[in-house]
């Protein structure tokens, strides 16, 4: 699949290269996925940029890292994305949606999938999931911290598991 990753822009003047994404990106490019990451602070990016580059590239799944500083303009980019191409599979995750995932999933209504907690593993789980057109919400419901209008997690941060990795897998 081809993936956009996306640190949104905010109003934060400290433009550095967010280590999670890149973990989402190098677990992705193991399991044969294409991936793009775009810095929005760094590229100054407007949501009429965002559209252009939306409609121009032809992207299978979006993936936001969002604080909930971003929340208004990630739900902005989420509706672009779906009045473009509604097949778009648009995600989330970060500190905002871990923190309140129910809440985020209910009102942000473009937003097909969030991640609470860590995903490296569960996203490229998801994706291929998704590539083997098996998404069942039996199957959907497996993938730890996944949650979308119809899944929605009971698994507590106190219940995850640190793999040998230092990362967090629930």
């Amino acid at each position: 699949m081809k993936v956009l990753l996306v640190l949104p822009t905010n109003r934060s003047y400290v433009s550095q290269p967010n280590l999670g994404l890149g973990y989402l990106a190098s677990s992705l490019r193991k399991a044969g996925h294409s991936v793009f990451l775009l810095d929005g602070l760094r590229t100054k990016l407007t949501l009429e940029r965002f559209r252009d580059i939306i409609r121009r590239s032809r992207f299978d799944a979006i993936g936001f890292h969002m604080f909930s500083q971003d929340y208004h303009w990630v739900a902005a980019c989420c509706s672009v994305v779906k009045q473009i191409d509604g097949g778009i599979i648009t995600l989330a995750g970060g500190p905002h949606p871990s923190g309140d995932p129910d809440g985020t999933i209910k009102e942000m209504a473009d937003l097909d999938f969030l991640f609470s907690g860590e995903s490296d593993l569960a996203l490229t789980e998801l994706l291929a999931l998704i590539e083997s057109d098996s998404m069942q919400v039996d199957s959907l419901s497996q993938i730890p911290g996944l949650y979308s209008k119809d899944i929605h997690q009971t698994t507590k941060l106190d219940d995850c598991i640190v793999r040998s990795g230092g990362s967090a897998y629930c």
